[in-house]
């Protein structure tokens, strides 16, 4: 718990990146995603807002089946490490399997900004050191948070977007059969 003279605070600003390329029975990417969110809600989180899905390549290997991403705001009373292992567990009761690195999976819920803490450890690193060069987190994050500054960058969401190498070919959903 994040705590302020023995009280557990409230922290706003939490931002999560939802990705899945792997449905869950017969789920629509849409129904998965909205389980995914009640799993959220349900261990603590409260949500604020939420992008559209968008949907891009499998990177590093386009070969793999197309993602749906999110990206998801909230808060919440726990400190990141806590919420780190939320996440954890949630993607491991939707059957999330950690093997090679950038494998297909069901769920991956990455932090990739908790409240302007700059944190950089062997389980964590905050923000995610990697989701600046990312379509498929910036695009939905500038679409809920355009003006999110980047607190070691100093650029916007929508900055980072528009200049990401990495999934630029992300794009919004239109159909909810597209994937």
């Amino acid at each position: 718990m994040v705590q302020c003279n023995g009280r557990a605070v409230l922290v706003d600003d939490i931002i999560i990146a939802y990705g899945s390329n792997q449905t869950m029975g017969h789920m629509r990417a849409s129904q998965q995603f909205e389980v995914v969110v009640k799993a959220l809600v349900q261990s603590g989180l409260t949500l604020k807002a939420h992008s559209r899905l968008w949907c891009s390549k499998a990177w590093p290997n386009s070969d793999d089946p197309p993602f749906v991403n999110a990206v998801l705001l909230m808060s919440t009373k726990s400190s990141a490490q806590a919420l780190l292992h939320d996440l954890q567990l949630i993607e491991k009761d939707f059957g999330r399997i950690l093997s090679e690195r950038n494998a297909p999976r069901s769920v991956d819920l990455d932090i990739i900004y908790f409240s302007d803490l700059i944190l950089n450890t062997d389980s964590l690193t905050i923000p995610h050191k990697s989701a600046h060069e990312r379509g498929f987190v910036m695009g939905p994050l500038s679409e809920i948070y355009p003006n999110w500054i980047h607190p070691i960058l100093k650029k916007t969401a929508f900055e980072l977007w528009k200049n990401a190498k990495i999934g630029a070919d992300a794009r919004p959903m239109e159909v909810e059969n597209e994937i």
